[in-house]
């Protein structure tokens, strides 16, 4: 095909973006999550030394056992096996510092099970206070507290809940930010337009002309930021297996990150044909007005996928 139509492009990229950028955010976090379990499994109970009453010494082993029984809660035997050498590392750290307290030891076995929290309130959840905004028709404000609420119940269930809950809460949320992202990004072109049709209204160029340059542009910041996702997999994949290949990736890297600007900056020149220091001024100017239409735009998207 010679041709393709531009917003059929740019939805296409938008859609292969998204699914990579989701792909790579859930790995980074369950690499992200691996570590911190490897950190509270390697956790030595040096923090013990700095306790000054048998009191801290059992706190500090509270706060510690708490996390690894949640760890402990994932099911592999071999992960309960780690656990249990972990919490009796840190029962042997604490009784040491108690000894040196001269207070009473610790009881033989030390296993801490967090006491579930119990909210007595709508849903087991603590329920928001009902949005009113008199300008809003009442289903609007039904809506908005509705959101609210599944906000709060998905944050609580993230922070609060065991294992299962917290990442079931986890998979909601991040599924639900990606899910509304390419909607998110379609509500830009319009307004990325008009942005144009102001700074451009002397050129007389029709709504339709700068529409198709921002689906051009969107599409172009799509396939960018895909490449850049898929180089960041890269690396991090070739990183324990070839360390050699770390180098020449940065400098790919940010050759990609410099590519960007200058790729928009040479095709804003070359569509509205004006001298290079106007042209300099309306892309910083541009760029500055966009910048905040996709923090706000984005804000929203991940206020609506947090209350999925």
């Amino acid at each position: 095909m010679r041709y393709i139509a531009p917003f059929r492009l740019m939805f296409v990229l938008c859609l292969l973006c998204c699914f990579a950028l989701h792909l790579a955010t859930s790995a980074a976090i369950d690499h992200s999550l691996e570590r911190h379990q490897q950190h509270l499994l390697l956790d030595c109970g040096n923090g013990f030394s700095m306790a000054t009453s048998a009191r801290e010494v059992r706190d500090l082993l509270d706060r510690k056992d708490n996390p690894l029984n949640a760890v402990k809660a994932l099911g592999s035997d071999a992960m309960a096996a780690k656990v249990e050498k972990a919490k009796q590392r840190l029962h042997d750290a604490a009784n040491l510092r108690l000894v040196e307290l001269h207070a009473q030891p610790l009881p033989a076995s030390s296993s801490t099970v967090a006491a579930p929290v119990v909210r007595t309130t709508w849903n087991g959840h603590t329920a928001v206070s009902p949005v009113r905004i008199g300008w809003l028709p009442s289903f609007v404000n039904d809506g908005l507290t509705a959101t609210l609420q599944h906000i709060e119940d998905n944050w609580h269930d993230y922070q609060h809940g065991d294992t299962t809950v917290r990442e079931a809460a986890k998979e909601r949320m991040v599924n639900g930010v990606f899910g509304k992202l390419p909607g998110a990004m379609l509500l830009l072109v319009p307004a990325f337009s008009l942005l144009l049709k102001l700074f451009y209204v002397f050129k007389r160029r029709l709504y339709m002309e700068h529409l198709i340059v921002v689906l051009h542009s969107q599409a172009f910041l799509f396939l960018w930021l895909l490449l850049c996702t898929l180089l960041a997999t890269l690396a991090r994949w070739l990183e324990p297996h070839a360390h050699w290949t770390t180098y020449p990736l940065n400098w790919l890297d940010r050759i990609l990150v410099l590519w960007a600007p200058v790729y928009l900056l040479l095709m804003q020149k070359r569509i509205y044909r004006q001298g290079w220091p106007m042209t300099l001024l309306k892309y910083w100017c541009i760029g500055w007005c966009w910048f905040w239409l996709l923090a706000f735009v984005l804000i929203g998207a991940a206020a609506l996928g947090l209350a999925h």
